[in-house]
């Protein structure tokens, strides 16, 4: 078969470029029995980037194959209508290859790149990744974006950086709703950082929504309550996030009411009946919780039940 002059300078790159560096004459043979073929090797296994696609010069352009007429290439037909293509043509797979190019260069390059640079890139992948910009059918992917901003954080310089980032973490592990990572996340920026008012109001919001769904002892209200109290001895007295942690702190006082009169009211029934007990939780109600609706019942049941500690 004839070779024009672009189809031989175009054999003359291949051999650089196809995995395990195939000979020249093993090239030249299979482009001389089947074009389609090789065109089609070139594309799978993810040689230089003119192969990619199509555009292959000379005798390589349409593969050295005739379609039949009103058939289209299937190539140019995936291109068109945005099917995934072999060899990282897609979104999805450029930004796949560019964040393995870039964990490439922090670990073995750490010392010849611009180290900012790259954690930027790093961000705006975990953004793409997060919010399905560029993914395969455009789902969304916070395991990639919350394993990325691991990264940067691994290699994050100053401390102040590291706190920016370190949000954006436990905001994306909310996200993902893994309150667990996303408590300690929190509370290690508050260990680096033990004024930083904007971290602890925003744990107080977790744990007050978690305490909602799940606290059987009562431990994560405690921990909310705590917190907001921290944001309002620590924000400023015209921040208007103060009512929102004062409502914080009442939700989990009242919640933490009713599950103490809920305890006073199993031992007064007959089948558990420990008067000592439950009176011991009524008085608590009564000193601790008398803002409640909670306090209010148990005072009720503590003159009913107990009326020698009425006062």
């Amino acid at each position: 078969m004839y070779h024009n002059d672009a189809d031989e300078v175009f054999l003359q790159n291949i051999p650089d470029c196809l995995p395990g560096r195939r000979s020249h004459s093993c090239v030249r043979r299979l482009h001389r029995k089947s074009p389609g073929r090789l065109r089609k090797l070139l594309r799978d296994t993810g040689a230089c980037p003119q192969c990619r696609g199509g555009a292959l010069p000379g005798k390589l352009q349409g593969g050295g194959e005739k379609l039949p007429q009103g058939r289209e290439d299937p190539v140019k037909r995936g291109q068109t209508r945005g099917i995934p293509l072999p060899g990282g043509t897609k979104p999805a797979a450029r930004r796949k290859n560019a964040l393995d190019a870039y964990k490439n260069l922090l670990d073995e390059h750490l010392y010849n790149i611009p180290l900012e640079n790259v954690l930027d890139q790093l961000r705006t992948l975990a953004e793409d990744f997060e919010n399905g910009r560029g993914t395969f059918l455009g789902i969304s992917d916070p395991e990639a974006a919350i394993n990325i901003y691991t990264i940067i954080i691994r290699y994050e310089a100053g401390i102040q950086q590291s706190l920016g980032d370190r949000l954006a973490l436990a905001a994306k592990y909310e996200k993902a709703k893994k309150v667990e990572e996303a408590v300690e996340t929190y509370q290690q920026i508050i260990k680096l950082a033990p004024d930083d008012a904007e971290t602890r109001l925003r744990l107080a919001r977790l744990l007050d929504r978690e305490s909602a769904k799940r606290d059987s002892d009562g431990h994560l209200g405690k921990a909310a309550i705590r917190e907001a109290n921290s944001f309002l001895q620590q924000a400023p007295k015209d921040d208007e996030r103060r009512d929102e942690a004062r409502k914080i702190i009442q939700d989990a006082r009242e919640r933490e009411a009713a599950r103490l009169l809920e305890r006073a009211q199993f031992y007064l029934n007959k089948h558990h009946y420990r008067p000592q007990t439950a009176r011991r939780y009524l008085l608590d109600l009564n000193r601790d919780y008398h803002d409640t609706k909670a306090g209010a019942d148990a005072k009720s049941v503590l003159d009913e039940q107990f009326p020698e500690n009425a006062d």
